[in-house]
């Protein structure tokens, strides 16, 4: 493919950057991979690129970002369309990572948690605190077998979906009724429950 001038979308991710039109699925592949395989060297400068900036940080005409600074996976929240919570520089970003989400950095395994039961395609519940749909998506990964909610908010600088906060859920996935097949035991009238 490269021979061809081709790319893959992860490629595309790396050389682009958060910029327009990016799948978030996409987006939160690559950052996962590079936490998985490289969180000894680049895997946590990518992971920041590709976080929440602060509001009002990032050119609406370009998408480049005005700031060095990203918002804190940790304490994050959404108020109108907009990530809010304390901007992190990259070494301040780095320590909370270390510190809160180890289980994320050189892991042995991750997949995505919830797929669509005819496509296979990863699932992300899409909605806002103030409950317009669009703008946030999340997604539940299951890590090394420890359930963890990831969710993106779209970047109108940037056209882009950035991680805006990660929470490890409770350790039980199975309580959680994620990561094994639907029991077709489960459907009533021919619908899933």
């Amino acid at each position: 493919m490269r021979r061809r001038g081709l790319q893959t979308a992860l490629e595309q991710l790396e050389e682009d950057g958060p910029s327009a039109f990016k799948d978030p699925t996409k987006v939160v592949e690559y950052v996962m991979l590079n936490l998985q395989h490289k969180a000894q060297g680049p895997g946590l400068a990518e992971a920041f690129r590709f976080s929440c900036r602060e509001p009002g940080k990032s050119s609406f005409v370009s998408g480049n970002a005005l700031s060095t600074r990203r918002i804190s996976w940790k304490t994050a929240k959404v108020v109108s369309g907009y990530a809010s919570g304390p901007a992190r520089s990259l070494a301040d970003f780095e320590a909370e990572i270390r510190e809160h989400y180890g289980l994320l950095l050189g892991c042995a395994q991750w997949r995505f948690a919830v797929h669509h039961p005819v496509t296979q395609e990863p699932l992300a519940r899409s909605s806002n605190d103030d409950g317009r749909a669009g703008d946030l998506r999340e997604y539940v990964l299951l890590v090394d077998e420890t359930p963890v909610s990831v969710r993106l908010l779209y970047d109108w600088g940037a056209w882009c979906y950035l991680i805006c906060s990660v929470e490890v859920l409770d350790s039980n996935a199975a309580a959680l009724g994620i990561g094994s097949p639907p029991d077709p035991r489960d459907e009533v009238g021919g619908r899933s429950l």
